[in-house]
């Protein structure tokens, strides 16, 4: 794997449009020796050379975690600030690891048309040197030709192709339903409500009908919970979607505490702020809730009623205000964070728009500074530069990464792909403060999951574990965010390889062909886990949900990915005989697939509002739909447990319906289909 050649004074500048477009291996992010202390100009590079360029006395390329030159032959690399603090800044830790893992993937790549025997239909990965790579370069379709890069692989996806209204088109279900037989609804929704036909409130959520006078009959006061509410959202929702200054929000949510709600832009962020913070709730102790939710006797309408009125509160103050947004960052920031709130309510085509819209605002923005010249003339070393480069990172990858999982189950466009980075992946905070963090832990403390009990803080001891806590929380955060930006972009790969055409999974591939790629992705998927950070890790090879919050959806995650990997050879091995030659060859993925499957509804049975609810549980219709079909085509041998899986599904649409009509919809065909396979089978 070649890596970039140039010293960082040689790179093009940041969002450099005419930049060279390079291949995946060659992006690393840069892990530089940032000490403030050690650095006593803006010319610090010069101490980054390796201690084995600095014997040979050559040019270091100052690539990390390991120079070209050592990366070439094999050698260990050692910087000088390795030796001098063994105890590394826990940046330097996060992506030295993440970029071991995307190292590896990209060694392995994906298998060429000749390696496999691909049809000449498929495109190669061809891969082009560069001689310089930027820490963050923008490249859009505009300025150059569409390319047929591995990138682009990661990148474009195609859409609904894995989604529940998909598995309904296979042939063993008979034709009985038509295309986006589910989400058919949410389009009429959302088209009459565009059109005025009904009112907004009764189209875009039935089960949310709010009368006029719902924030004073609740006592909602703007000015005395918005502190509250920013504070849960920094604790429950920042985390997993960093594209704000939390220093900032809190100063803008003084602000409106102090005097009242504004028509400005940070007025906008802080009510959509609280949206969706005064829905979040935190992961622990829901387990122990879920007999009852899931026994039908009460639905989440139901407990969450109180909060989704507020937060509905807060959402027709912003919307009020989003037209009138300004061309700053803040009018990305605002877009996304109104594509989280429809998605916590239940809306996926509006969260869709939202973030395409998040993405088109960031993009006019980075033409803006670009164009106005204040790119060019700000300090790249710079703190206040760094953090703004950060957010922008954030804000990109977070819209990619929403915008890919709702294309993953709706049949609609892709946009964010028009442009991309060259990192890997956003950079964290130089300097972790562990002010801000402890100060959103006191403000909710009663709604935090469990930690480390400390005493008051005079205790120099509570100061040291929480502290210590504090950090471990942090990275978590940061490897999480990272995890979930790789496990996309590999699942991007494979739907590319393995859901190109839109006909059935696996289309336009020989079964030899199919099972190469499906056997090299599972590889690839197998060395990812073995890399996986400590803080996020789960047991790949057993039916164990994790019972904290981020290694729990970072498990559900692989556990999709992985359901939609072996999904091709399990649609082979329902609609082919019991006794085709290949049945034997691929039972082990298709097992594969059936484990993952009901594994990932174990995950949705969690009955936990964020971000993700609404595709984790349409997905899991198409595992229960890809399950029955399994059972009804009587030569695949079923395990033990997977009806109870389809029933707990079905008990989960359930919970949720009452917000959401398409989940009703999918329960009652489940239901039928489940019902007519078990009677398929019955012993005669």
């Amino acid at each position: 794997m070649s890596a970039r050649e140039s010293n960082d004074n040689d790179a093009p500048a940041p969002w450099d449009h005419h930049a060279p477009d390079h291949n995946s291996a060659q992006k690393r992010v840069r892990l530089e020796n940032d000490d403030p202390q050690q650095r006593p100009s803006r010319k610090k590079r010069a101490l980054s050379a390796c201690e084995v360029c600095r014997a040979r006395k050559t040019k270091c390329s100052n690539d990390r975690p390991r120079c070209k030159y050592c990366q070439d032959n094999d050698l260990e690399c050692v910087y000088l600030s390795q030796k001098e603090n063994p105890e590394r800044d826990p940046n330097l830790l996060i992506l030295s690891k993440l970029n071991d893992i995307i190292d590896r993937l990209d060694r392995a790549g994906v298998p060429t048309p000749a390696s496999i025997g691909l049809m000449a239909s498929h495109r190669s990965h061809s891969r082009t040197a560069s001689n310089s790579a930027s820490p963050a370069v923008l490249s859009t379709s505009q300025h150059e030709p569409p390319s047929d890069s591995y990138d682009d692989e990661e990148l474009r996806i195609p859409s609904a192709r894995t989604s529940a209204d998909n598995v309904l088109l296979w042939p063993i279900f008979e034709q009985r339903y038509q295309a986006h037989f589910f989400v058919s609804g949410l389009f009429t929704r959302s088209f009459h409500a565009g059109n005025g036909n009904q009112g907004s409130q009764t189209f875009l959520n039935p089960g949310l009908r709010l009368n006029s006078t719902t924030n004073v009959s609740m006592g909602i006061s703007i000015e005395e919970n918005v502190v509250e509410h920013v504070e849960a959202f920094l604790m429950l929702v920042y985390p997993k979607n960093p594209v704000l200054d939390p220093v900032k929000l809190r100063r803008y949510a003084q602000a409106v505490e102090e005097n009242g709600i504004g028509w400005n832009d940070e007025s906008c962020l802080v009510l959509l702020v609280c949206a969706v913070g005064s829905m979040a709730v935190p992961f622990s102790g829901l387990q122990a809730h879920n007999g009852l939710h899931l026994s039908g006797e009460i639905s989440s309408q139901e407990a969450f009623s109180e909060k989704l009125a507020i937060a509905r509160y807060y959402y027709k103050l912003a919307q009020k205000r989003i037209g009138l947004l300004s061309g700053a960052i803040t009018k990305a920031q605002c877009h996304f964070l109104l594509g989280i709130y429809y998605s916590y309510v239940f809306q996926p085509v509006e969260a869709w728009q939202s973030f395409v819209q998040a993405s088109l605002a960031h993009h006019t923005y980075l033409q803006g500074r670009i164009i106005s010249g204040d790119l060019e003339d700000a300090d790249p070393d710079s703190g206040k530069e760094r953090a703004a480069r950060r957010l922008e990172q954030c804000l990109y990858w977070s819209a990619f990464r929403s915008e890919c999982d709702m294309r993953l189950q709706l049949p609609v466009l892709q946009t964010t792909t028009d442009f991309k980075y060259a990192n890997m992946f956003p950079s964290p905070p130089e300097n972790h403060s562990l002010e801000d963090v402890t100060t959103t832990e006191r403000a909710t403390s009663s709604s935090m999951e469990s930690r480390p009990q400390v005493a008051c803080d005079g205790d120099q001891g509570s100061v040291a574990k929480r502290t210590a806590f504090d950090k471990q929380k942090w990275e978590q955060n940061w490897f999480f965010y990272f995890t979930e930006i790789t496990l996309r972009r590999i699942g991007n790969r494979i739907l590319n390889a393995l859901y190109k055409y839109d006909s059935y999974p696996g289309a336009g591939l020989t079964i030899t062909e199919m099972f190469k790629l499906v056997a090299h992705f599972d590889e690839q998927l197998s060395e990812f886990h073995r890399k996986i950070p400590a803080l996020l890790y789960f047991e790949k090879d057993q039916r164990v949900v994790p019972t904290q919050e981020l290694p729990m959806i970072t498990r559900g995650r692989f556990c999709e990915i992985s359901s939609s990997l072996y999904r091709p050879l399990l649609y082979y091995a329902i609609h082919h005989d019991a006794a085709d030659t290949y049945q034997t060859l691929i039972k082990p993925f298709v097992d594969k697939c059936i484990t993952f499957g009901f594994w990932f509804i174990d995950q949705v049975a969690q009955l936990h509002r964020h971000h993700g609810t609404w595709w984790s549980v349409h997905h899991g219709s198409g595992v229960s739909l890809a399950l029955i079909a399994a059972s009804r085509c009587g030569h695949i041998e079923m395990p033990l447990g997977w009806e109870t899986s389809v029933e707990t599904h079905i008990s989960i649409l359930r919970y949720w319906e009452a917000e959401c009509p398409e989940f009703a919809k999918a329960r009652m065909v489940i239901e039928t289909e489940f019902d007519q396979a078990r009677a398929y089978n019955a012993p005669t």
